[in-house]
């Protein structure tokens, strides 16, 4: 009998850490989706005929529906099924990208990173709800920051594999490879995640499903001072991710430091590859202290630093600029923390509301300062991606840095 109970708690442990494995695997696919732009620029300026400006707002088209949808995401993935949500969100991830490769018409480039933030809008919330469900209180930070490091994996092959693609097989089949990756992480989906073990209780689902519940609690998070404060941390914390690294990262790279298209992708990686190893690592240190505020702080501090260095500094040799963006990364990665903090001080059963939020609150800087600096850019210089013409954008991001020193 003893035998029988540790078979089936072993079952349980693989099965738990397989389903939230998965919707993280599925975040990173979306991350991978958000900021394919950034190796994109030239081809999508020619493509569509547009500017900096415009491919500012090609970005910034899968917030405009990811950043407002995070609430309502929220509420739907604390009542419905998270493995119906999680599969529907990887078939609008499709659509999207295979619009977005197919048609030439600008509109229909917006309207298909429309389509990737409206199923990206529930990766994160989903995966995180799942870990909530499966896991143990104690792990819930430490996936957490799992999470986001297989999300910036995901971006960090943006950078370092789809480059390769583009140049052998072409920048549009590049993009119908990823909408059938996206396919089959959909059918993975659909067949292994489970909403809930076998185990979870039942009590009060009758009232927590009412959607007056679900506004009442949503009211309730909105009305503490603590979420705003922890969100718009966040959201200026992962400024540095959401618009340098993810989309104008590269071009900076290849203008300021006379690099081509393919290396200075590489380089700007080397951010993702230092949030993927700061993001669990403070998930673990703030577990093993006991203390979220402390690595968060920390971490606030030394990425602006490390920000500072990059746009103030001179031209540093490739291994002194290597370094700064790897720990630009690094110290980023506390960021995740603000996701913890977030569900610790909400109510009972709400991880997917307080998550949402939270995510709200953290993305609304993308959706600002990443259409704000391609507009910038423009003002500045005439468009073009010639080092000559991009020596303002160091100017631009000396610009968007006082900002956001201003309103933090």
């Amino acid at each position: 009998m003893l035998k029988n109970m540790t078979r089936s708690v072993y079952k349980t442990k693989t099965m738990a850490w397989t389903v939230c494995l998965l919707a993280a695997i599925f975040y990173a696919y979306d991350f991978l989706l958000r900021v394919q732009p950034n190796i994109l620029v030239r081809q999508l300026m020619d493509f569509y005929g547009t500017n900096a400006a415009g491919i500012g707002a090609l970005y910034a088209a899968y917030y405009w529906v990811y950043t407002p949808l995070q609430i309502p995401a929220g509420l739907v993935v604390d009542r419905y099924s998270p493995r119906i949500i999680l599969t529907a969100s990887a078939l609008f991830c499709t659509v999207g990208t295979l619009l977005f490769a197919e048609v030439q018409w600008y509109s229909i480039g917006l309207l298909a990173r429309v389509f990737m933030g409206l199923g990206s809008a529930f990766a994160f919330i989903g995966a995180l709800k799942l870990a909530s469900l499966w896991l143990p209180p104690r792990f819930f930070a430490a996936f957490s920051g799992l999470a986001t490091a297989l999300g910036t994996v995901g971006a960090l092959a943006t950078n370092a594999i789809l480059p390769l693609w583009v140049n052998r097989y072409g920048w549009q089949n590049m993009i119908l490879i990823t909408t059938y990756i996206g396919l089959g992480l959909g059918l993975l989906l659909l067949l292994i995640i489970r909403s809930k073990p076998e185990h979870h209780t039942k009590a009060l689902s009758r009232e927590f499903r009412n959607w007056g519940h679900a506004f009442g609690r949503l009211w309730y998070i909105s009305k503490q001072w603590e979420f705003w404060i922890n969100g718009l941390v966040g959201c200026f914390t992962f400024l540095p991710i959401a618009v340098l690294a993810g989309l104008w990262g590269t071009s900076f790279l290849e203008s300021t430091y006379h690099m081509d298209a393919q290396k200075a992708a590489l380089v700007d990686a080397i951010i993702f590859i230092g949030m993927s190893i700061g993001g669990p690592f403070a998930g673990w240190i703030s577990d093993h202290i006991g203390r979220r505020k402390i690595p968060l702080y920390c971490g606030s501090l030394f990425s602006s630093l490390f920000l500072v260095l990059v746009l103030y500094g001179q031209t540093f040799p490739l291994w002194v600029i290597s370094s700064i963006l790897f720990l630009l990364g690094f110290c980023t990665g506390p960021q995740i923390l603000v996701f913890s903090i977030g569900k610790e001080i909400s109510p009972p059963r709400t991880t997917g509301t307080s998550t949402a939020f939270t995510n709200f609150l953290v993305t609304i800087g993308a959706l600002i300062f990443a259409p704000l600096v391609g507009f910038l850019m423009v003002h500045f210089w005439n468009g073009a991606l010639s080092p000559d013409n991009m020596q303002p954008v160091p100017r631009v991001w000396l610009f968007a840095i006082k900002v956001v020193r201003e309103l933090g």
